[in-house]
């Protein structure tokens, strides 16, 4: 025996079923957004990351490093190099001597260059987004010297 359903009914059902696949959508749309992971800078290392929220591949050094082009990010984005690609930064330098870091637009600590102080941190102004080539940890007097960037 079939049961017919209603025209009334049956339009309610394809009505719910249709506004059920659109949350189904929406949810899958999220979750696919929050999937990218902040990553936290450890302690006493100077951080680069490929995204300017601080989402995506993450470097991170405890050392200078002189040529960034030929590193590669962690986690996500690890097909790129971290050589002018970067577009947030922070430094959770440690030692009072040497805790600021002086960035530099070409490798070998050549180019333009500014200074991230310790604690610091944040998307880099538009004029360094993919631009650092190389850093080095420095005193705050050199820091000073080189000019200080300042994070929205």
């Amino acid at each position: 025996m079939f049961h017919v359903i209603a025209r009334p009914r049956r339009t309610v059902m394809v009505t719910a079923v249709a506004a059920l696949l659109g949350v189904a959508a929406m949810l899958s749309i999220s979750a696919s957004r929050a999937s990218a992971k902040f990553r936290n800078c450890p302690t006493s290392d100077f951080c680069l990351y490929f995204n300017e929220d601080a989402n995506g591949g993450m470097y991170h050094f405890e050392g200078n490093d002189r040529n960034l082009n030929n590193d590669r990010y962690e986690g996500q984005d690890t097909g790129e190099t971290v050589g002018d690609t970067s577009r947030y930064a922070t430094n959770h330098g440690s030692g009072p001597r040497q805790s600021d870091v002086i960035v530099y637009g070409r490798p070998g600590y050549q180019g333009a260059r500014d200074c991230i102080q310790k604690g610091d941190s944040g998307e880099l102004p538009r004029n360094w987004w993919n631009n650092i080539e190389s850093y080095r940890w420095v005193s705050r007097g050199e820091c000073r010297q080189a000019g200080v960037i300042l994070f929205d």
